[in-house]
């Protein structure tokens, strides 16, 4: 995770010092930086960013993937490397382009409400989707679990309808022995 951490931060620093400038849908034209830009907008430049950074050059990366347990639901960013990494990004933004404070800023991070998307509702998105991701986990090893102790189960059935079947044959050949022994025997009375 480390390396993530300090992956981002440096494709961000390298995205921001192009000095990329943000132009609203209403055609105002904000200062030049990451800063003004749009969520969505500003995690495409620093990828484009984080695909030159080893070794993230040879990751796979996409914006707006669904979450398993909420496919309409997308997040962020994800990493496709060794392991998956789903990554909600939130542009924490303390002062507005006209440098005044911007009073909504806490609220989009720690607000509890789904509906503000704040930081803290990623979070419990992103917790949500590993127990979603360890549940089919577990649910895969133990239908591993489960098949590789049916196999026992009829490699032992086997053995043992084998075993029954020698059982039979040997009661079979131990009543004709006996038979026979009847036969021949002369203190016998027939």
């Amino acid at each position: 995770m480390p390396e993530i951490v300090y992956g981002f931060a440096e494709a961000f620093t390298k995205a921001d010092a192009l000095r990329p400038v943000w132009t609203s849908w209403s055609g105002r034209v904000y200062r030049p930086g990451l800063g003004p830009h749009a969520e969505n907008a500003a995690v495409a430049l620093l990828l484009e960013q984080l695909r030159q950074i080893p070794p993230f050059e040879d990751v796979q990366t996409r914006q707006f993937v669904p979450y398993p347990d909420a496919p309409r639901r997308k997040c962020d960013l994800a990493l496709f490397g060794g392991a998956v990494w789903t990554i909600e990004v939130k542009m924490a933004r303390f002062r507005g382009d006209n440098g005044k404070p911007d009073d909504t800023s806490l609220k989009d991070i720690l607000s509890p409400y789904e509906s503000d998307r704040s930081a803290l509702t990623d979070t419990v998105k992103l917790a949500r989707e590993k127990r979603v991701v360890q549940r089919r986990k577990k649910a895969q090893e133990l239908r591993q679990e489960a098949e590789v102790r049916t196999r026992r189960a009829e490699e032992r059935e086997a053995v043992a309808n084998e075993q029954v079947e020698q059982a039979r044959a040997e009661r079979k050949h131990a009543a004709e022995v006996s038979e026979r022994a009847d036969r021949v025997d002369p203190d016998r009375d027939d």
